[in-house]
């Protein structure tokens, strides 16, 4: 768990070490755009985040399955 604010001086280093290619200020910026930026209200209620230029979205697994589901076939 980490403090986004904070997030330059207790975590990042041992984030990227895991490999995390994102740096401090690209995930959270308070004066310019950042991945704060991208949180979404997701399905009824969830929270997600778009992480990606092509739309790739991180919520719970329970907050995407039904709409996955009717998108999906056998």
């Amino acid at each position: 768990m980490w403090i986004p604010m904070l997030l330059q001086q207790l975590n990042i280093g041992q984030m990227q070490s895991m490999g995390l290619q994102l740096t401090a200020e690209e995930i959270y910026s308070i004066n310019h755009s950042s991945l704060k930026d991208a949180i979404v209200l997701f399905g009824r209620g969830c929270t997600g985040v778009i992480v990606s230029g092509e739309g790739l979205l991180l919520t719970n697994h329970h907050c995407g399955r039904g709409s996955i589901q009717g998108l999906s076939s056998l």
